[in-house]
This record gives structure tokens, sequence and C-alpha cells, in this order.
């Protein structure tokens, strides 16, 4: 795994660590080469292994190394970076409640601008000026890791589906119907109603 060079280590605030899921990872790119120089462009490829991510109380697992491609612009005012991920999750289906793993492949863009004080860096990983929203970087490297782990938890759904066409449970015994019909009379009344059935019942011979 590639390692942040001591003087850009990002602490993340309290507050910050209670909404978010457990994950950081670190993907620094050296732009030394394109700093000061409009136009000019740099890529980098990163294969990195994730941890897992707990989402909604579910353990989401990466299980190959995730592949993540920057391209970064100068711009002259800021490093846009236009990014392509590729990697593999398992979770569990909230239908048939088995694991599956799926290919995930994500493409989307930030923008990173230089700040002065490694202090107001630490503060925050992400910013705003002038009514945008950026990622901070100082001096050479821009640590690429935490606009990753955004969009990527932003991109995992709450409620994953092993299929489409996934049957799910048997609400009466609880066979996974993906394995074949189980037998149980599917059209018996659900219990849960019989309070409302009692009532209307009541309610019907008042009337006579």
């Amino acid at each position: 795994m590639t390692q942040a060079p001591a003087h850009l280590a990002l602490t993340l605030p309290a507050a910050f660590h209670i909404i978010a899921p457990v994950m950081y990872m670190s993907l620094i790119g050296d732009i030394h080469a394109i700093k000061g120089k409009k136009g000019a462009r740099a890529e980098f490829d990163f294969t990195e292994a994730f941890e897992p991510l707990f989402l909604g109380g579910e353990k989401i697992v990466f299980p190959e190394p995730a592949r993540v491609h920057v391209l970064v612009v100068n711009t002259g005012k800021s490093m846009a970076s236009h990014f392509h991920l590729e990697v593999k999750v398992t979770q569990r289906c909230s239908r048939c409640l088995r694991e599956f793993t799926a290919p995930l492949v994500l493409e989307f863009a930030e923008e990173y601008r230089e700040i002065d004080s490694v202090e107001e860096f630490a503060a925050a990983p992400q910013l705003t000026q002038e009514g945008v929203e950026f990622f901070p970087f100082v001096e050479d490297h821009i640590d690429f890791g935490e606009a990753v782990r955004q969009n990527l938890i932003l991109s995992i759904p709450m409620k994953a589906v092993c299929n489409p066409s996934c049957r799910g449970l048997c609400p009466v015994c609880g066979a996974n119907l993906n394995d074949g019909d189980c037998g149980c009379d599917h059209l018996l009344p659900d219990p849960r109603l019989a309070p409302l059935r009692e009532w209307v019942q009541r309610c019907g011979r008042s009337r006579n």
C-alpha cells in the first residue's frame, strides 16, 4: 500500500468519524512536474487493497485489489482530476440474504486546490471556496484517497440485490426460493393481520 509522506498525514475531526463508515485509503500522486504549467497533465495508476466497509450495519468486502486511474489537468486555478475506478464488491443480497460479488465501475471528477497551511489541511478533508467545494493539497503531493472513498461509499446501494429476478425467501419457512419452490402455501393469511380480520368480522355480524 502506498504510504503518505509524514507531513501529509491526514487527521480527520472526531465528528467526521461519527457520520462516516470506517474506511481510509492513501493514494498519493506527485504533481511537481505540472505545477505552474497551465494545461499540463499528469496521470497516475494505483492498485490498492481496500479495507472492509460498514454501511447500514452490513459489512461490505472488496475481495480483490481495486484499480484506480487518475488524470490530473492543471487549469491554472486548480488541479482538475478525472477518476476511473474498477473494484469488485461483496455484500449480502437484501432479498435472499446470500452474499454475492459484483463488479463496480465508477467515473467521476473532483477539484483540488493548493493551500498554504498544513493545519488547515488536517482540519477537514474537504473545503469550500467561492461557493465551490474542493479537496485541498499542500506542496507537490495530492492524496486522492478521500475522493475515492467518498464516491465509492455513495455508489454502493444500501439494499443490494444479487439479481433483478431474485425471488427472495419464503415468508412461511424462510427457504431460499432461488433454489426452487419449497411447497409452502404462500396464500396463507398474514398472522399479523388477524386482529384486523376479526374486527371486520365483528363489524359484519353487528350489522346483521
